[in-house]
Protein backbone atom coordinates (compact mmCIF):
# COMPACT_ATOMS: atom_id res chain seq x y z
CA UNK A 1 0.00 0.00 0.00
CA UNK A 2 1.15 3.52 -0.85
CA UNK A 3 2.21 5.33 1.99
CA UNK A 4 -0.71 7.83 3.48
CA UNK A 5 0.19 11.29 4.13
CA UNK A 6 -1.77 14.64 4.68
CA UNK A 7 -3.37 16.82 1.85
CA UNK A 8 -5.08 19.72 2.83
CA UNK A 9 -7.94 20.65 0.06
CA UNK A 10 -10.08 24.20 0.63
CA UNK A 11 -13.67 24.19 -0.34
CA UNK A 12 -15.45 27.62 0.03
CA UNK A 13 -18.06 27.75 2.57
CA UNK A 14 -20.07 30.93 2.39
CA UNK A 15 -17.79 33.71 2.20
CA UNK A 16 -15.07 32.21 3.71
CA UNK A 17 -13.37 28.60 3.57
CA UNK A 18 -12.90 25.29 5.12
CA UNK A 19 -9.93 22.87 4.76
CA UNK A 20 -10.08 19.41 4.69
CA UNK A 21 -7.66 17.08 5.72
CA UNK A 22 -8.04 13.94 3.83
CA UNK A 23 -5.25 11.17 5.50
CA UNK A 24 -5.11 8.94 2.13
CA UNK A 25 -2.39 8.21 -0.87
CA UNK A 26 -2.27 11.89 -3.54
CA UNK A 27 -2.89 9.60 -6.02
CA UNK A 28 -6.11 8.68 -4.66
CA UNK A 29 -8.03 12.21 -4.22
CA UNK A 30 -9.36 13.15 -7.38
CA UNK A 31 -10.25 16.86 -7.51
CA UNK A 32 -13.15 17.07 -10.20
CA UNK A 33 -12.97 21.03 -11.18
CA UNK A 34 -14.81 22.73 -14.03
CA UNK A 35 -11.96 24.47 -16.81
CA UNK A 36 -12.91 27.44 -16.90
CA UNK A 37 -11.48 29.43 -19.29
CA UNK A 38 -10.02 32.66 -18.38
CA UNK A 39 -11.88 35.45 -17.23
CA UNK A 40 -12.73 37.98 -20.13
CA UNK A 41 -10.45 41.06 -20.37
CA UNK A 42 -12.95 43.72 -20.66
CA UNK A 43 -16.33 42.11 -19.56
CA UNK A 44 -18.27 45.65 -20.18
CA UNK A 45 -16.53 45.84 -23.51
CA UNK A 46 -17.44 42.08 -24.25
CA UNK A 47 -21.06 42.98 -23.67
CA UNK A 48 -21.34 46.10 -25.20
CA UNK A 49 -20.12 44.18 -28.11
CA UNK A 50 -23.35 41.56 -27.92
CA UNK A 51 -25.56 44.13 -27.34
CA UNK A 52 -24.85 45.21 -30.97
CA UNK A 53 -24.56 42.04 -32.28
CA UNK A 54 -26.56 39.63 -30.98
CA UNK A 55 -27.36 36.30 -31.41
CA UNK A 56 -30.58 36.00 -33.78
CA UNK A 57 -32.01 39.10 -32.48
CA UNK A 58 -31.69 43.26 -33.67
CA UNK A 59 -29.63 44.87 -31.97
CA UNK A 60 -30.91 46.16 -28.57
CA UNK A 61 -30.68 49.67 -29.14
CA UNK A 62 -32.74 49.14 -31.93
CA UNK A 63 -35.82 47.85 -29.56
CA UNK A 64 -36.18 51.01 -26.89
CA UNK A 65 -37.15 54.26 -27.60
CA UNK A 66 -36.54 56.71 -24.97
CA UNK A 67 -40.17 56.91 -23.63
CA UNK A 68 -40.64 52.97 -23.49
CA UNK A 69 -40.77 51.38 -19.59
CA UNK A 70 -38.41 48.57 -19.02
CA UNK A 71 -38.86 45.85 -17.41
CA UNK A 72 -35.24 44.13 -16.54
CA UNK A 73 -35.85 40.79 -15.17
CA UNK A 74 -32.58 39.63 -12.66
CA UNK A 75 -32.28 36.51 -10.08
CA UNK A 76 -32.46 37.03 -6.19
CA UNK A 77 -29.51 36.72 -4.11
CA UNK A 78 -28.66 33.37 -4.58
CA UNK A 79 -27.79 34.26 -7.95
CA UNK A 80 -23.93 36.11 -8.14
CA UNK A 81 -25.46 37.33 -11.95
CA UNK A 82 -22.88 40.79 -12.28
CA UNK A 83 -26.21 43.26 -11.77
CA UNK A 84 -23.21 45.77 -10.64
CA UNK A 85 -21.78 45.94 -14.03
CA UNK A 86 -24.76 45.06 -16.47
CA UNK A 87 -27.69 47.72 -14.77
CA UNK A 88 -25.58 50.66 -15.14
CA UNK A 89 -24.43 49.48 -18.36
CA UNK A 90 -27.45 49.20 -19.83
CA UNK A 91 -29.02 52.32 -18.45
CA UNK A 92 -25.85 54.17 -20.50
CA UNK A 93 -26.13 52.14 -23.09
CA UNK A 94 -30.06 52.65 -23.67
CA UNK A 95 -29.64 56.72 -22.23
CA UNK A 96 -32.67 55.72 -20.26
CA UNK A 97 -33.24 57.74 -17.53
CA UNK A 98 -34.06 55.40 -14.04
CA UNK A 99 -37.35 56.64 -13.78
CA UNK A 100 -37.91 54.92 -17.09
CA UNK A 101 -36.86 51.53 -15.17
CA UNK A 102 -38.07 48.84 -13.21
CA UNK A 103 -35.96 45.93 -12.19
CA UNK A 104 -38.04 42.35 -10.85
CA UNK A 105 -36.14 40.50 -8.62
CA UNK A 106 -37.25 36.91 -9.94
CA UNK A 107 -37.42 35.41 -6.53
CA UNK A 108 -39.61 32.70 -8.13
CA UNK A 109 -40.85 30.87 -4.68
CA UNK A 110 -37.71 32.03 -2.44
CA UNK A 111 -38.57 34.56 0.01
CA UNK A 112 -38.45 38.40 -0.95
CA UNK A 113 -34.87 39.85 -0.87
CA UNK A 114 -33.60 42.77 2.02
CA UNK A 115 -33.29 45.77 1.58
CA UNK A 116 -29.39 44.93 2.24
CA UNK A 117 -29.28 41.98 0.19
CA UNK A 118 -30.59 44.79 -3.05
CA UNK A 119 -28.51 47.04 -2.07
CA UNK A 120 -25.06 44.63 -2.04
CA UNK A 121 -26.69 43.18 -5.22
CA UNK A 122 -27.02 46.64 -7.08
CA UNK A 123 -24.81 48.78 -5.24
CA UNK A 124 -26.60 51.94 -3.57
CA UNK A 125 -27.19 54.29 -6.52
CA UNK A 126 -28.73 51.76 -8.23
CA UNK A 127 -30.96 50.77 -5.22
CA UNK A 128 -31.96 54.37 -4.35
CA UNK A 129 -33.04 55.52 -7.95
CA UNK A 130 -34.64 52.36 -9.40
CA UNK A 131 -37.69 50.45 -8.55
CA UNK A 132 -36.80 47.49 -7.95
CA UNK A 133 -39.62 44.77 -7.04
CA UNK A 134 -39.70 41.50 -5.33
CA UNK A 135 -41.74 39.33 -7.22
CA UNK A 136 -43.94 37.30 -5.10
CA UNK A 137 -45.67 34.23 -6.87
CA UNK A 138 -48.52 34.48 -4.45
CA UNK A 139 -49.82 37.48 -4.39
CA UNK A 140 -52.93 37.38 -6.71
CA UNK A 141 -52.75 40.89 -7.28
CA UNK A 142 -48.73 40.78 -8.54
CA UNK A 143 -49.85 37.92 -11.39
CA UNK A 144 -52.22 38.48 -14.17
CA UNK A 145 -52.67 35.56 -17.21
CA UNK A 146 -50.67 35.77 -19.87
CA UNK A 147 -52.63 33.14 -21.74
CA UNK A 148 -52.90 29.02 -22.01
CA UNK A 149 -50.51 26.61 -23.73
CA UNK A 150 -51.49 24.59 -26.35
CA UNK A 151 -52.16 21.66 -24.30
CA UNK A 152 -54.72 24.51 -22.06
CA UNK A 153 -52.44 25.55 -19.03
CA UNK A 154 -52.73 28.94 -17.83
CA UNK A 155 -49.33 30.92 -17.86
CA UNK A 156 -49.55 34.22 -14.91
CA UNK A 157 -46.55 36.04 -14.92
CA UNK A 158 -45.93 39.86 -13.01
CA UNK A 159 -48.09 42.18 -14.00
CA UNK A 160 -44.86 44.45 -14.39
CA UNK A 161 -43.35 42.33 -16.86
CA UNK A 162 -46.65 41.89 -19.08
CA UNK A 163 -47.59 45.57 -18.82
CA UNK A 164 -44.15 46.56 -20.07
CA UNK A 165 -42.74 48.34 -22.89
CA UNK A 166 -39.42 46.45 -23.55
CA UNK A 167 -38.75 43.60 -21.59
CA UNK A 168 -35.15 42.28 -21.03
CA UNK A 169 -34.04 38.93 -18.90
CA UNK A 170 -30.42 39.08 -17.19
CA UNK A 171 -29.08 35.23 -15.88
CA UNK A 172 -26.36 33.30 -16.00
CA UNK A 173 -25.44 29.69 -17.38
CA UNK A 174 -24.73 26.67 -15.49
CA UNK A 175 -25.54 22.94 -14.99
CA UNK A 176 -29.21 22.91 -13.47
CA UNK A 177 -30.46 19.48 -11.45
CA UNK A 178 -33.30 18.94 -13.13
CA UNK A 179 -33.63 21.71 -16.02
CA UNK A 180 -30.60 21.06 -17.80
CA UNK A 181 -29.08 24.55 -17.46
CA UNK A 182 -30.07 27.60 -15.38
CA UNK A 183 -30.03 30.82 -17.93
CA UNK A 184 -32.54 31.61 -20.44
CA UNK A 185 -36.63 30.63 -20.23
CA UNK A 186 -35.58 30.16 -16.48
CA UNK A 187 -35.53 33.98 -15.47
CA UNK A 188 -39.63 34.01 -16.57
CA UNK A 189 -40.46 30.47 -15.30
CA UNK A 190 -40.53 29.85 -12.34
CA UNK A 191 -39.02 33.50 -11.79
CA UNK A 192 -41.54 35.71 -12.18
CA UNK A 193 -44.29 33.51 -12.25
CA UNK A 194 -47.72 32.93 -10.60
CA UNK A 195 -47.54 29.81 -8.26
CA UNK A 196 -50.12 27.59 -10.37
CA UNK A 197 -48.05 28.37 -12.63
CA UNK A 198 -44.96 27.47 -10.92
CA UNK A 199 -46.76 24.08 -9.58
CA UNK A 200 -47.55 22.93 -12.89
CA UNK A 201 -43.95 23.39 -14.11
CA UNK A 202 -42.36 21.35 -11.18
CA UNK A 203 -45.51 18.63 -11.03
CA UNK A 204 -44.03 15.28 -9.66
CA UNK A 205 -44.24 13.70 -12.71
CA UNK A 206 -41.88 16.08 -14.47
CA UNK A 207 -39.07 15.68 -11.78
CA UNK A 208 -39.73 12.20 -11.63
CA UNK A 209 -38.58 11.74 -15.60
CA UNK A 210 -34.86 10.65 -16.07
CA UNK A 211 -34.19 13.50 -18.45
CA UNK A 212 -35.16 15.97 -16.36
CA UNK A 213 -31.36 15.86 -15.15
CA UNK A 214 -28.19 18.11 -15.43
CA UNK A 215 -26.96 19.64 -18.37
CA UNK A 216 -29.96 18.32 -20.76
CA UNK A 217 -31.96 20.36 -22.86
CA UNK A 218 -33.38 18.97 -26.21
CA UNK A 219 -35.18 15.94 -24.19
CA UNK A 220 -35.66 17.23 -21.12
CA UNK A 221 -39.90 17.83 -20.89
CA UNK A 222 -39.23 20.17 -18.29
CA UNK A 223 -37.19 22.72 -20.61
CA UNK A 224 -39.79 22.16 -23.05
CA UNK A 225 -42.34 23.43 -21.12
CA UNK A 226 -40.84 26.52 -19.61
CA UNK A 227 -40.01 27.37 -22.95
CA UNK A 228 -43.89 26.98 -24.46
CA UNK A 229 -45.22 28.68 -21.05
CA UNK A 230 -42.62 31.89 -22.14
CA UNK A 231 -43.19 32.16 -25.65
CA UNK A 232 -46.75 33.40 -24.65
CA UNK A 233 -44.74 36.57 -23.61
CA UNK A 234 -41.04 36.27 -24.18
CA UNK A 235 -38.28 39.02 -23.34
CA UNK A 236 -37.26 41.26 -26.37
CA UNK A 237 -34.08 40.66 -25.81
CA UNK A 238 -31.82 38.21 -23.33
CA UNK A 239 -28.44 38.88 -21.82
CA UNK A 240 -26.69 35.60 -20.16
CA UNK A 241 -23.17 35.09 -18.37
CA UNK A 242 -20.96 32.27 -17.56
CA UNK A 243 -18.89 32.90 -14.82
CA UNK A 244 -16.06 31.35 -13.30
CA UNK A 245 -14.94 30.32 -9.30
CA UNK A 246 -14.60 33.65 -8.01
CA UNK A 247 -17.60 34.86 -10.04
CA UNK A 248 -15.89 36.80 -13.08
CA UNK A 249 -17.43 36.34 -16.14
CA UNK A 250 -15.64 34.25 -18.80
CA UNK A 251 -18.55 34.75 -21.48
CA UNK A 252 -21.46 36.87 -22.69
CA UNK A 253 -24.62 35.12 -24.91
CA UNK A 254 -26.95 38.04 -25.68
CA UNK A 255 -30.32 38.38 -28.07
CA UNK A 256 -33.00 35.95 -28.50
CA UNK A 257 -34.03 33.47 -25.11
CA UNK A 258 -33.95 30.56 -26.83
CA UNK A 259 -30.98 30.37 -29.73
CA UNK A 260 -28.71 32.77 -27.32
CA UNK A 261 -29.39 30.82 -24.21
CA UNK A 262 -28.23 27.38 -26.47
CA UNK A 263 -24.99 28.79 -27.57
CA UNK A 264 -23.69 29.28 -24.10
CA UNK A 265 -25.40 26.31 -22.65
CA UNK A 266 -22.82 24.66 -25.00
CA UNK A 267 -19.96 26.57 -24.21
CA UNK A 268 -20.82 25.69 -20.54
CA UNK A 269 -20.99 22.11 -21.10
CA UNK A 270 -17.37 22.27 -22.62
CA UNK A 271 -16.09 23.89 -19.33
CA UNK A 272 -18.45 22.44 -16.03
CA UNK A 273 -19.96 18.75 -17.54
CA UNK A 274 -16.80 16.49 -16.72
CA UNK A 275 -16.87 12.51 -17.79
CA UNK A 276 -15.50 10.51 -14.89
CA UNK A 277 -14.43 6.44 -15.34
CA UNK A 278 -15.63 5.61 -12.36
CA UNK A 279 -17.94 5.64 -9.23
CA UNK A 280 -16.41 6.46 -6.26
CA UNK A 281 -17.57 5.09 -2.29
CA UNK A 282 -17.47 9.03 -0.84
CA UNK A 283 -17.25 12.14 -2.63
CA UNK A 284 -16.95 15.53 -0.79
CA UNK A 285 -18.75 18.62 -2.10
CA UNK A 286 -19.48 22.00 -1.52
CA UNK A 287 -22.67 24.08 -2.57
CA UNK A 288 -20.36 26.42 -4.57
CA UNK A 289 -19.52 29.29 -1.43
CA UNK A 290 -21.66 32.61 -1.00
CA UNK A 291 -24.47 32.94 -2.63
CA UNK A 292 -25.48 29.69 -3.46
CA UNK A 293 -24.65 27.88 -0.25
CA UNK A 294 -27.52 30.00 1.47
CA UNK A 295 -29.56 27.53 2.86
CA UNK A 296 -30.01 23.76 2.70
CA UNK A 297 -32.78 24.18 0.00
CA UNK A 298 -29.97 24.96 -2.66
CA UNK A 299 -27.45 23.26 -0.98
CA UNK A 300 -29.21 20.36 -3.00
CA UNK A 301 -27.74 21.04 -5.94
CA UNK A 302 -24.46 19.85 -4.52
CA UNK A 303 -25.27 17.35 -2.88
CA UNK A 304 -27.11 15.99 -6.17
CA UNK A 305 -23.99 16.92 -8.28
CA UNK A 306 -22.13 14.05 -6.01
CA UNK A 307 -24.78 11.55 -6.07
CA UNK A 308 -24.23 11.35 -9.93
CA UNK A 309 -20.52 9.52 -9.07
CA UNK A 310 -21.39 7.87 -6.02
CA UNK A 311 -21.48 5.04 -5.43
CA UNK A 312 -25.22 2.77 -4.19
CA UNK A 313 -24.76 2.91 -0.66
CA UNK A 314 -21.92 4.83 -0.16
CA UNK A 315 -21.59 8.45 1.31
CA UNK A 316 -21.25 12.04 0.51
CA UNK A 317 -20.01 14.90 2.45
CA UNK A 318 -22.01 18.73 2.23
CA UNK A 319 -19.68 21.41 2.81
CA UNK A 320 -22.09 24.39 3.23
CA UNK A 321 -22.56 26.86 5.43
CA UNK A 322 -26.49 27.88 5.05
CA UNK A 323 -26.29 31.05 7.08
CA UNK A 324 -29.61 31.41 5.92
CA UNK A 325 -31.48 28.22 7.72
CA UNK A 326 -33.03 25.56 5.74
CA UNK A 327 -34.96 27.78 5.45
CA UNK A 328 -36.78 27.34 8.52
CA UNK A 329 -40.59 27.22 8.37
CA UNK A 330 -40.56 27.04 4.62
CA UNK A 331 -42.69 23.87 3.14
CA UNK A 332 -39.42 21.95 2.55
CA UNK A 333 -38.55 22.05 5.83
CA UNK A 334 -42.09 20.74 7.20
CA UNK A 335 -42.15 18.27 4.94
CA UNK A 336 -38.92 16.79 5.63
CA UNK A 337 -39.64 17.52 9.55
CA UNK A 338 -42.83 15.75 9.14
CA UNK A 339 -41.52 12.32 8.58
CA UNK A 340 -39.73 10.50 11.04
CA UNK A 341 -36.80 8.47 9.12
CA UNK A 342 -35.36 8.07 5.69
CA UNK A 343 -38.09 5.01 4.89
CA UNK A 344 -40.70 7.11 5.58
CA UNK A 345 -39.84 10.00 3.35
CA UNK A 346 -39.26 7.47 0.65
CA UNK A 347 -42.39 6.11 1.09
CA UNK A 348 -44.55 9.28 0.96
CA UNK A 349 -42.60 10.80 -1.94
CA UNK A 350 -43.78 7.93 -4.06
CA UNK A 351 -46.90 8.54 -2.88
CA UNK A 352 -47.04 11.98 -4.22
CA UNK A 353 -49.01 12.69 -7.69
CA UNK A 354 -50.40 16.17 -7.08
CA UNK A 355 -47.75 19.15 -6.81
CA UNK A 356 -47.38 20.62 -3.83
CA UNK A 357 -44.94 24.10 -2.90
CA UNK A 358 -41.00 22.84 -2.57
CA UNK A 359 -41.71 18.95 -3.61
CA UNK A 360 -39.62 18.83 -6.17
CA UNK A 361 -36.95 19.96 -3.85
CA UNK A 362 -37.53 16.81 -1.38
CA UNK A 363 -38.02 15.00 -4.14
CA UNK A 364 -34.55 15.22 -5.33
CA UNK A 365 -33.32 14.67 -1.87
CA UNK A 366 -35.34 11.29 -2.00
CA UNK A 367 -33.51 10.15 -4.80
CA UNK A 368 -30.14 11.18 -3.40
CA UNK A 369 -30.77 9.15 0.31
CA UNK A 370 -31.83 6.45 -1.78
CA UNK A 371 -28.31 6.07 -3.75
CA UNK A 372 -26.29 6.99 -0.32
CA UNK A 373 -25.68 8.66 2.63
CA UNK A 374 -25.02 12.56 3.32
CA UNK A 375 -22.73 14.27 5.82
CA UNK A 376 -23.46 17.26 6.46
CA UNK A 377 -21.12 20.52 7.66
CA UNK A 378 -23.56 23.57 8.05
CA UNK A 379 -24.09 26.47 10.73
CA UNK A 380 -27.02 24.75 11.26
CA UNK A 381 -28.10 22.82 14.51
CA UNK A 382 -27.79 19.41 14.33
CA UNK A 383 -31.32 18.85 15.10
CA UNK A 384 -32.24 20.58 11.73
CA UNK A 385 -29.79 18.57 9.62
CA UNK A 386 -30.67 15.40 11.23
CA UNK A 387 -34.63 16.19 10.97
CA UNK A 388 -33.91 16.90 6.85
CA UNK A 389 -32.94 13.14 7.12
CA UNK A 390 -28.95 14.13 6.97
CA UNK A 391 -25.97 12.96 9.41
CA UNK A 392 -24.75 16.09 11.19
CA UNK A 393 -20.90 16.38 11.21
CA UNK A 394 -19.80 17.97 14.54
CA UNK A 395 -16.01 17.50 13.96
CA UNK A 396 -15.19 17.64 10.66
CA UNK A 397 -11.62 16.12 10.54
CA UNK A 398 -13.18 13.00 12.38
CA UNK A 399 -15.93 12.47 10.80
CA UNK A 400 -13.79 11.95 7.27
CA UNK A 401 -11.45 10.33 8.69
CA UNK A 402 -13.94 7.90 9.98
CA UNK A 403 -15.52 7.20 6.74
CA UNK A 404 -11.80 7.02 4.82
CA UNK A 405 -11.57 3.86 7.70
CA UNK A 406 -14.85 2.74 6.76
CA UNK A 407 -14.40 2.20 2.71
CA UNK A 408 -10.28 1.50 3.11
CA UNK A 409 -7.16 3.86 2.80
CA UNK A 410 -6.74 2.29 -0.73
CA UNK A 411 -10.14 3.53 -2.26
CA UNK A 412 -9.98 6.58 -4.25
CA UNK A 413 -12.16 9.69 -2.84
CA UNK A 414 -13.92 12.40 -5.39
CA UNK A 415 -13.64 15.89 -3.99
CA UNK A 416 -16.11 18.46 -5.59
CA UNK A 417 -14.84 21.75 -4.65
CA UNK A 418 -16.81 23.87 -6.53
CA UNK A 419 -19.56 21.86 -5.98
CA UNK A 420 -23.33 21.92 -8.41
CA UNK A 421 -20.71 24.25 -10.43
CA UNK A 422 -18.73 21.28 -12.11
CA UNK A 423 -20.78 18.66 -12.72
CA UNK A 424 -19.15 14.77 -13.12
CA UNK A 425 -20.70 11.74 -15.05
CA UNK A 426 -19.89 8.28 -15.53
CA UNK A 427 -19.02 8.21 -18.93
CA UNK A 428 -19.74 4.14 -19.33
Amino acid sequence: MTESRTHPIVLPYGQGYVRLTLNIPFENIHLIQPHYPPPLPDPADAILGQLATPIHSSPLASLVKPSDHVVIVTSDVTRPVPNRLIIPLLLRHLGLHADRLTILLANGTHRPNSHAEIAAMFGRTIANSVVIRNHDALDPQMNQLAGHTESGTPVYLNKHYLNADVRICLGFIEPHFFAGFSGGAKSIIPGIAGFQTILHSHRPSLIADDNCTWGKLASNPMRAEIEAMVQLCPPDFMINVTVDAEKHITGVFCGDIIRAHREGCRYAWNHCMLPVDRYYPLVITSNGGYPLDLNLYQSIKGMSAASQIVSQNGAIVLISECADGIPDNSSFHKMLASLPSKQDLHRWVAEQLSPQLDLWQVQILDRILRRATVYARTSLPASDIAACKLQPIHVLDNCLNQLIRDIGHDACVAVLPDGPYTIPFWEG
